[in-house]
C-alpha cells in the first residue's frame, strides 16, 4: 500500500465516517473509493479533491493528500524536480540586481562545508595575489558550485576590476539524474551557476563533463578540488578543511596543461550576453535552428501575438543611445519569429504561453508593461492597447498560441523571461531599467527536458486557471482598458 493510500485510510477513520457514508451523501462511488483506500487504482485529481472536501480536513491536510497523490502518480524523482524547478523561478530575483551585496540571495556560502579560515585565507591569496600581478588574470577552477565562498571572493576582487579575464570553470554534471540518488544534482548546479555568472558576466566560463560521481562519492576523494592561476596551485581536500599551496612553475604548468586537456572536452555549460544587439542575433538563430518555443514564461502576454509596432520616435527609444540600431535588430528578429516553423521536434501544435494575471491587468490597465518594451515611460495609449489585445485575441483564436493564466500563488518576478526550444534550448531573459538585458543560454539536454516536463505539468495543474475562468479574466481586463 502506497503512502497516498495508507494517509487517506488514515484520515477516513479519524473522519468517523465510513465509504458507504460517503458514497450515500457525495457523488464518489464506493468502488472507487475503496479501491483508491486498498491502492488498488488511483483516482482522478478532481476525484482526490472532493474526497477531501467530504471530509473537511483542514488546507494543511489537503495540500498533503494532493502532494502524495502527486508522487504516487508521476514518481518521487519527477515530483522533486517540479517542485525545485517552481521554486527555482520564483527565487530567481537574485538575479535582478547584480551591484547587490549578496550573492545568491544570501552569503550563507558554506552550505555543506565547513568554514575553515586557514583553507579561506589561502584561497583569498591565490585569487588575489592573480589580479594584482596580471593585467590579463586567468583562473581555472575545479570547485563544488556549492562552495560559495570562492564566488564571494571572486565577486568581491572583480567588482573594481576593468580589464580582461578569464575564469574558466569546470563543472561535473550526473549522466543520468533521474535514476540517481540525487535527481535535481543538476538543477541545483544550475541554481549556484546562474547567479555567478550574471555577476561575472562573460568573463566566466563554465563548462561541464558527465560523471556518475555523486557528492557523497566526492567525500571518499583524496585532495578532489584545485584553484590554478598563472603563478601557483591550491589544492583543497573534499571536506574543505586543509589545502596545499604550490609555487613551482613545473608544477603550475603541469596543472594547467592537464586542465586544459579536460577542459578541452568539456562543453559550455552556460552563454552569457548582455549586449541587445548580439541577444537579438542569438534569438533570431534560436528561432532558425528549432522553430517558435515551446513554451514561455513571462509577466505579462507575448508582445509578438499583439502584432506591436516598433516606433523609435517614442519617448524613451529616442533617447537611448544606438536606439535607430536596437530597433532594427528588433524588427528583424520578429521578422524570424513571424517565418518560424512551429516547435520542434515534437511538432507541438503551438507555443504554450504562461504569464501572470497581475501583468495582464497592468497592462490592459496602465499600459505598462515588461520584456522588450519595459522602458517606455508613458507606456502604451489606449488606443495602442485596444489594437493590440483585439490582435492577440486572434492570434488566440487562430490556435498560434495556447496561454495559460498563473494564479498569484505562482510568485514570477516582473523582470523574468523563459524561453524553452522543447529539449533543445532554455533561454533565461532578465530585463532591467535602460534597456539593460541580461542573455543566459543553456543546452544541456537533462535540464530542458526537466523544464519541459515542468511546463506540462504548469498547464493543467491548479496553479493556472481554467479555460472559463480565462475567458473571463481576459474580457474583464479588456473592458478596464480607457
Amino acid at each position: 500500500m502506497s503512502e497516498f493510500s495508507e494517509y487517506c485510510r488514515h484520515l477516513l477513520a479519524n473522519s468517523g465516517s465510513n465509504v458507504y457514508q460517503i458514497a450515500n451523501h457525495s457523488s464518489l462511488d464506493r468502488t472507487s473509493i475503496q479501491r483508491m483506500i486498498r491502492g488498488e487504482r488511483l483516482p482522478s485529481r478532481k476525484f482526490v479533491k472532493d474526497f477531501c472536501s467530504y471530509l473537511r480536513i483542514n488546507p494543511i491536510q489537503q495540500e498533503e493528500v494532493l502532494k502524495l497523490y502527486d508522487i504516487e502518480k508521476i514518481g518521487k524523482t519527477e515530483y522533486l524536480k517540479r517542485c525545485y524547478i517552481k521554486d527555482l523561478i520564483e527565487r530567481l530575483s537574485f538575479l535582478e540586481n547584480d551591484n547587490s551585496d549578496t550573492l545568491s540571495g544570501s552569503e550563507d556560502f558554506s552550505n555543506a562545508f565547513s568554514v575553515t579560515p586557514c583553507v579561506e585565507n589561502k584561497i583569498f591569496f591565490t585569487l588575489q595575489k592573480e589580479l594584482e600581478t596580471n593585467t590579463n588574470p586567468e583562473i581555472l577552477l575545479n570547485v563544488p558550485t556549492s562552495y560559495r565562498y570562492v564566488f564571494f571572493v571572486l565577486k568581491k576582487l572583480f567588482s573594481q576590476f576593468s580589464g580582461h579575464a578569464d575564469i574558466k570553470h569546470l563543472i561535473t554534471l550526473n549522466s543520468n539524474p533521474s535514476n540517481s540518488l540525487h535527481p535535481c544534482q543538476n538543477l541545483e548546479i544550475m541554481s549556484d551557476v546562474l547567479p555567478t555568472i550574471q555577476l561575472l558576466k562573460d568573463i566566466y566560463h563554465p563548462s561541464y563533463l558527465y560523471s556518475n560521481i555523486t557528492c557523497d562519492d566526492e567525500k571518499l576523494m583524496v585532495m578532489p578540488y584545485y584553484i590554478i592561476t598563472s603563478q601557483n596551485v591550491l589544492i583543497i581536500s573534499s571536506d574543505f578543511k586543509s589545502a596545499v599551496l604550490y609555487h613551482s612553475w613545473d608544477i603550475v604548468k603541469e596543472y594547467r596543461d592537464e586542465f586544459y586537456r579536460i577542459f578541452q572536452m568539456a562543453k559550455p555549460f552556460m552563454e552569457y550576453a548582455d549586449n541587445p544587439i548580439c541577444i537579438m542575433k542569438a534569438l533570431e538563430k534560436n528561432y532558425m535552428d528549432f522553430g517558435l518555443p515551446s513554451h514561455t514564461l513571462e509577466f505579462h502576454p507575448c508582445l509578438f501575438f499583439m502584432n506591436v509596432h516598433f516606433n523609435s520616435e517614442k519617448d524613451s527609444f529616442s533617447e537611448l543611445p544606438n536606439a535607430a540600431e536596437y530597433i532594427d535588430a528588433l524588427q528583424k528578429m520578429y521578422k524570424v519569429v513571424a517565418a518560424s516553423t512551429p516547435p520542434l521536434p515534437r511538432k507541438m501544435k503551438n507555443t504554450v504561453s504562461f504569464f501572470s494575471e497581475e501583468g495582464l491587468n497592468m497592462f490592459c490597465q496602465t499600459g505598462k508593461c515588461f520584456g522588450q518594451y519595459k522602458n517606455l515611460k508613458t507606456g502604451f495609449s489606449a488606443i495602442e492597447r485596444k489594437s493590440m489585445m483585439q490582435n492577440y485575441f486572434h492570434h488566440k483564436k487562430e490556435g498560434d498560441f495556447t496561454p495559460h493564466i498563473l494564479k498569484p500563488e505562482f510568485k514570477l518576478p516582473t523582470y523574468l523571461n523563459i524561453e524553452l526550444h522543447d529539449i533543445h534550448t532554455l533561454t533565461i531573459f532578465i530585463i532591467k531599467e535602460n534597456f539593460q538585458f541580461s542573455f543566459i543560454q543553456i543546452n544541456e539536454s537533462s535540464l530542458c527536458n526537466a523544464f519541459y516536463s515542468f511546463f506540462e505539468y504548469l498547464a493543467s495543474s491548479d496553479f493556472v486557471y481554467t479555460k472559463k475562468e480565462e475567458d473571463i479574466i481576459f474580457q474583464n481586463a479588456f473592458s478596464s482598458i480607457s
